[in-house]
């Protein structure tokens, strides 16, 4: 576990700092009134999760076998290695439409969105499928039910986020340019001269 622990921080550091980079650009692009502005955010990104995933998987699942005999593992360890090498790690295009989600939805006003697809992932399904998945599979098992339950929470937080980014442009908001607030009558009233 320690060195797909290592490996997924290594590989995947990317798609975690992927919703914090696009974060400020939704928020921009909606106070600018740029909607189609913004489906193209969402939609780049959930296409750089994707490419980067892919790239990241083919580079694991080629060098599965160095890293099992550069940290020497056991048996029971390579195979859990190699199921994240050629299993696991694609659950990673899916745990990026999350993050993309996720981002989308903190920096347009829907935390809770955000806070619900994730608790979907990691306190409803994770748990359950890997009971199951462990029975059946053991170690990779758990693997596979992180792959899993990225793979329903992802796709249903994309689905969600790309309906709630594109319906953006039919709400009626306030305009741009309001007047700026009435200065304090009195600023200069307690400063010294």
């Amino acid at each position: 576990w320690a060195v797909v622990g290592r490996l997924t921080v290594v590989a995947f550091g990317g798609i975690f700092s992927l919703s914090g980079a696009i974060g400020g650009i939704f928020g921009q692009n909606f106070g600018a009134r740029r909607y189609d502005r913004l489906r193209s955010t969402y939609r780049d990104a959930i296409l750089f999760g994707l490419i980067y995933t892919l790239v990241a998987w083919a580079v694991l699942a080629l060098s599965s076998g160095a890293v099992i005999d550069a940290f020497a593992l056991s048996p029971q360890g390579a195979e859990v290695v190699r199921s994240f090498a050629f299993v696991g790690a694609g659950g990673f295009v899916f745990a990026a439409a999350l993050f993309v989600s996720n981002a989308a939805f903190n920096a347009l006003g829907r935390p809770g969105r955000s806070t619900l697809t994730n608790w979907l992932r990691d306190g409803v399904l994770t748990l359950p499928l890997g009971l199951v998945l462990a029975g059946g599979f053991g170690a990779s098992g758990v693997i596979y039910a992180q792959a899993g339950a990225s793979l329903l929470a992802g796709t249903a937080a994309a689905l969600w986020g790309w309906h709630f980014v594109t319906g953006l442009s039919r709400q009626q908001l306030p305009p741009l340019d309001l007047a700026p607030p009435r200065p304090y009558a009195h600023a200069d009233r307690f400063r010294r001269r």
